[in-house]
């Protein structure tokens, strides 16, 4: 009896070999970044100061809103003056025309329960998984007196770097990419602190 091959029986095993070797590249890297950025705490990498709206305020000024599609993000005050949210651009241009001038910024801001968020304390190791998971690209970082920074991948980069790693993370971006400067009180992913 003759043994016969099917001629794409080695087509899997060269793709289950390229799955595992892209697995333990993944590993590889992420046990790198871990090593290098053990014993910073996000204090150290947070962009500071981060200057927050009045969610009364309502979302009609576009001379102070960025692009809908930027990636800028604005913290947005409840009525007690704490954190209740951030707003984007985009958040707002999906306001309709009309609207925009009865709307309040808090009722499109996306609310914190919904945002990732980290103590200064916190090692930055530990808020790695967050920063991946959230949507809005950055991870709020509040104390007991409320916020006093934000944190983006581009953040997490930088001090990568500044310790020679390259560390490619998902969602980063550099400040000088030819985009215009956010307007006032606005935060842009890798804007540096003040």
């Amino acid at each position: 009896m003759q043994l016969i091959i099917e001629p794409t029986a080695g087509l899997w095993w060269v793709l289950l070999g390229m799955f595992i070797a892209a697995a333990a590249m993944t590993e590889e890297r992420q046990a790198r970044a871990g090593a290098v950025l053990a014993g910073i705490r996000v204090r150290d990498v947070m962009s500071h100061p981060i200057a927050a709206v009045d969610g009364n305020r309502p979302s009609s000024s576009s001379s102070e809103q960025p692009h809908p599609r930027s990636r800028a993000i604005c913290p947005v005050l409840d009525p007690t003056g704490r954190v209740g949210g951030v707003i984007t651009g985009r958040a707002i241009s999906a306001v309709p025309q009309p609207e925009r001038g009865t709307t309040a910024l808090r009722r499109v801001a996306r609310p914190t329960e919904r945002i990732a968020t980290a103590s200064p304390e916190e090692p930055l190791t530990a808020l790695l998984p967050r920063l991946s998971e959230e949507g809005e690209g950055c991870v709020l970082v509040l104390a007991e007196d409320g916020l006093v920074g934000i944190v983006a991948p581009s953040d997490i980069s930088r001090a990568a770097e500044e310790r020679g790693l390259h560390l490619p993370v998902p969602g980063a971006s550099t400040a000088g990419s030819g985009r215009p400067p956010p307007p006032p009180g606005w935060w842009y992913p890798g804007q540096p602190s003040r």
